[in-house]
């Protein structure tokens, strides 16, 4: 989501150089809604995780949920946590 980039980037040591790349990227870059749609499956997987004994990162989830929303697609990720999501297509770079 585009919100933990920014917040990543404001945090960052290169922050302006950082910003300025994120700027230029966003001309080719798409962002999803996390809409009503979502936020059912949010909810849906949010219990199923917390039931499992595995909690996880709201970020994680919102972003597992805008994927299963949009249909057959990967989301590509450093963070392995979205790895115990079940049928989510995860690539991890």
């Amino acid at each position: 989501m585009l919100a933990e980039i920014v917040a990543g980037i404001e945090c960052s040591q290169s922050r302006d150089r950082n910003m300025r790349d994120l700027t230029a990227a966003m001309k080719t870059i798409t962002i999803w809604p996390f809409d009503e749609v979502a936020a059912f499956k949010y909810g849906e997987l949010f219990s199923q995780l917390r039931k499992a004994g595995r909690p996880m990162q709201t970020i994680d989830i919102m972003v597992a949920s805008i994927a299963f929303c949009l249909g057959d697609c990967y989301v590509i990720t450093t963070d392995s946590d979205l790895l115990e999501i079940e049928n989510l297509n995860v690539q991890i770079w």
